[in-house]
């Protein structure tokens, strides 16, 4: 029987590491600016840590929380200013991540967004395919329950016995590596659905600083605290 992975390539050696973007908004309010520039300076914080990401040879994959499911709930007007930085993300990047090797895959129910939206980001996979410096997923619209859910779905269309491998083959980052650092911005302590299946072994590191304050300072500081962890993975 057929399994479900959808990528050729062997899967990559170095950390995973995965962030959930916390604090775009409260870091406009706190500036009394509008929600519109927390997320604009949000993309600009983005920038700067995948570029290091793509510099550090010790991280292979780098998984960004950009849409939840539930975010999708938000206002039609911050929702258009979100796909409107998503769409010129896709647009403005191409080049670069040809030029710097990065490979972009955006995980997630992209069934649930605009239809230009979702051919943005379809392009920009697909002409940064093959990238080996740097696996970026960029989820959108992505819920780990959901991922679960549409995987299950594809085991039964597929007529597959229900197995944690097969299952896994069939999930958004099939042949790619579990989540080794979670990191949460913005001073909350939950994982807010994400990756549920990918982080079981995570370690989880909570970061106070606002997303778009987030620097290469706090992610050494974040890599740091991985270093000293002892991984058992439970046994």
């Amino acid at each position: 029987m057929k399994l479900c992975l959808h990528r050729e390539s062997s899967p990559p050696s170095g950390l995973h590491i995965a962030i959930i973007m916390d604090g775009n908004r409260r870091w406009a309010s706190q500036k009394s600016l509008p929600s519109a520039m927390g997320h604009r300076k949000g993309v600009q914080a983005l920038d700067a840590i995948v570029r290091i990401a793509t510099k550090r040879k010790d991280v292979s994959v780098l998984s960004i929380y950009a849409l939840s499911t539930e975010n999708l709930q938000r206002s039609p007007k911050e929702l258009k200013n979100i796909y409107g930085l998503l769409k010129s993300y896709a647009a403005e990047k191409e080049e670069e991540f040809q030029k710097n090797d990065v490979s972009a895959f955006f995980p997630g129910n992209l069934q649930l967004i605009p239809k230009d939206i979702k051919e943005a980001l379809e392009t920009l996979s697909r002409k940064t395919k093959g990238g080996k410096a740097l696996q970026l997923h960029i989820c959108i619209a992505y819920g780990g329950k959901d991922e679960i859910i549409r995987a299950t779905e594809k085991l039964i269309q597929r007529n597959l016995p229900v197995t944690e491998k097969n299952l896994e083959s069939c999930l958004d980052f099939a042949n790619t590596p579990p989540v080794d650092l979670l990191i949460r911005t913005g001073g909350k302590k939950r994982i807010s659905n994400f990756l549920l299946w990918e982080s079981a072994y995570a370690e989880i590191f909570f970061s106070d600083v606002l997303w778009p304050d987030f620097s290469e300072k706090n992610l050494e500081e974040a890599l740091q605290f991985f270093a000293e962890q002892k991984r058992t993975f439970g046994k």
